[in-house]
């Protein structure tokens, strides 16, 4: 049998677009989906420093605080082992300086609750890239029936059993999905029904309720001590009140410059306002040439009358 190439060539032209739009449906392995666990990190533009600095952070305490999870520290170990069987695995979120790390930890709320306390504890810093680690308990679709679904394992695990303070934060990122005041009111009311004790405090409550919407997911948290660890901002809860002090400072002395950059400012205005009396005057004098004009004026009446009596003596 004889084989016919342009019977093949014309076979790949029509193959070709179907093969591309079928590998562009495949799901990516590395990406966020729901129902995982992991941690929220976010940096300011230095992605893969701040990726290091979370593995070796989250490494660090979880191989104190589980060592039943702890894996071969050698780089063999970690190329054999399958991507979602690894402790730590960075997916793809969607969204930039916002990465998120998929864990194999049972608990990642108690991991990042022993690295805050650490750090509020010694002070010690422990990140230069990475800004807010926040733990993840629940990923779901950025649907209302879903994120209602996924939140209702964490109310009964910590708004079940006594009252407590809460707070609902809401942040969203290339996403038009959920509307904001709708996803509150509903965690809310599902909070307040749970347990007639639980009561909403915005200023410091005992748990935060953190939802984030990024692109078509939803990630839930439930965070104690929310502002008492800086909203979770390692850097920020390393800061001394000496450091705060010489930050003070700094921002005292720039500011002082400002204030005498202000002052050649009102300097300036101060010779505007000259400027302006220097016009007032000038229409002062404008005023004076218009009352020497009225004068005139009155002298021409004067004149007028003056010549009429003269006529009626005639």
């Amino acid at each position: 049998m004889q084989f016919n190439m342009s019977s093949f060539n014309s076979y790949e032209k029509r193959r070709k677009p179907n093969y591309y739009a079928q590998q562009h449906r495949r799901p990516k392995e590395f990406s966020l989906k729901p129902g995982l666990k992991g941690f929220i990190c976010s940096c300011n533009n230095r992605e893969k420093e701040c990726i290091r600095e979370a593995y070796n952070i989250l490494n660090e305490y979880a191989d104190k605080f589980f060592p039943e999870q702890k894996e071969l520290g050698s780089l063999k170990a970690q190329v054999t082992t399958r991507p979602n069987q690894r402790k730590f695995q960075i997916l793809e979120s969607g969204a930039a300086n916002f990465l998120f790390i998929q864990t194999t930890v049972p608990d990642p709320l108690l991991l990042v609750t022993k690295i805050m306390e650490d750090v509020y504890q010694t002070k010690k810093q422990k990140a230069r890239f990475m800004q807010r680690l926040l733990p993840v308990e629940a990923t779901c679709k950025a649907h209302i029936e879903d994120v209602r679904a996924a939140f209702e394992p964490l109310l009964e695990k910590y708004f079940a059993k006594e009252g407590k303070t809460f707070s609902i934060i809401f942040e969203k990122r290339n996403s038009h999905a959920l509307d904001r005041t709708k996803v509150i009111e509903d965690l809310a009311e599902m909070v307040t029904l749970k347990n007639t004790a639980n009561r909403a405090d915005l200023k410091q409550p005992q748990l935060a309720i953190l939802v984030e919407v990024v692109r078509n997911m939803c990630l839930l948290s439930v965070l104690p001590n929310y502002y008492m660890y800086k909203k979770y901002n390692l850097f920020e809860l390393s800061q001394t009140e000496q450091d705060k002090k010489s930050d003070e400072d700094i921002v005292s002395t720039e500011a002082g410059v400002v204030s005498t950059e202000s002052g050649v400012v009102s300097t300036e205005a101060g010779v505007v306002s000259t400027e302006a009396g220097v016009v007032s005057t000038e229409a002062d004098v404008v005023s004076t040439e218009a009352d020497v004009s009225t004068e005139a004026g009155d002298d021409i009446a004067a004149n007028g009358d003056k010549k009429e009596t003269h006529l009626e003596k005639d």
